[in-house]
């Protein structure tokens, strides 16, 4: 790799629709495409003393996208590509989220300081943008740590059976505390319904729900154990923003059509061909969503231009 190869941050967004807003952003932009990842490399012009005083051109950071694809794998996979071809110092997991509070509004946008992977309960602190895995969470009482999302909706927020804890050990030695943390958690499959949003943030004391953030903060944290010894600092952060709040629930063709994506763009194309025959009025709703995912793309990339990059540079 080229030194003139090397990015100042690297950000890696799920979908493209996600991503349109930075990538708008970026001058001089070069996209290139393989392995079924989208790749654009730019610089974005900002106005920031400390950056001026460290960059050749005054004002310009150099920037590197990656459009991984749906799923904590293909996440995984295109943060490990974008730190092995940019070799960025800092990282970020980007692009929208799932409410899971009603103080959440939609549009909102959030950065996490504690991620949780549902499927093994793995928490990693990203308070000081210097990802370190805990351990796993400890619950309060002998419930299931994978409770049924098919069980009866319950609104009552003074019942806090599934809620968990992370063990004194914990509190104590690491300063992690739940409450009043912001936390994002990661799941394998999406969260559909109100009542799924409900049930998932009560558990985890949570506000946001993704399918990627985790596994990106997880090749930081190994990546950064590999380069301990070359005294290089690998810094990370999540921007989400919320696309569906906790009471939002999507048309159940569009969640077929969302999910289809992940499986290459020919089968979209028939999923969504197929919904527009059986029910004539999904493309109405398939045009608010669109009208929905751009404006949430447009003030997310104007959140990172004003409050991330300029903030970490």
């Amino acid at each position: 790799m080229l030194d003139n190869d090397k990015v100042d941050f690297g950000f890696v967004f799920a979908m493209p629709m996600e991503a349109a807003g930075l990538v708008d952003l970026l001058e001089n932009r070069i996209t290139t495409k393989g392995n079924g990842r989208v790749f654009h490399r730019g610089s974005l012009n900002i106005l920031n003393t400390k950056t001026q005083r460290r960059q050749n051109d005054n004002s310009k950071l150099q920037i590197a996208i990656v459009e991984s694809g749906i799923g904590q794998e293909k996440a995984s996979s295109a943060a490990i590509a974008l730190l092995d071809i940019f070799c960025p110092t800092f990282i970020v997991s980007a692009g929208y989220a799932g409410g899971l509070s009603p103080e959440l509004k939609k549009f909102s946008v959030h950065q996490p300081d504690l991620l949780l992977r549902k499927s093994d309960g793995m928490i990693i602190d990203i308070a000081n943008n210097s990802p370190q895995v805990i351990q796993k969470i400890t619950y309060n009482n002998n419930s299931n740590p994978n409770p049924n999302y098919n069980s009866n909706f319950n609104s009552n927020a003074n019942d806090t059976n599934n809620q968990f804890q992370t063990n004194q050990k914990i509190d104590n030695n690491c300063n992690i505390v739940t409450k009043n943390r912001n936390i994002l958690v990661t799941v394998d499959h999406p969260v559909e319904t109100p009542e799924q949003k409900f049930l998932l943030g009560k558990e985890y004391d949570a506000g946001l729900v993704d399918m990627e953030t985790f596994a990106v903060a997880e090749v930081c944290v190994n990546r950064q154990n590999i380069k301990n010894n070359q005294n290089e600092i690998i810094r990370f952060s999540a921007v989400r923003i919320v696309l569906d709040a906790v009471n939002d629930e999507l048309p159940k063709e569009i969640k077929r059509i969302i999910q289809s994506s992940n499986h290459g763009s020919a089968r979209m194309i028939g999923t969504t061909i197929g919904s527009i025959f059986k029910r004539p009025s999904v493309v109405f709703d398939l045009y608010s969503l669109k009208e929905r995912a751009l404006k949430a793309s447009d003030i997310l990339a104007k959140y990172i231009a004003s409050n991330v990059v300029v903030k970490y540079s």
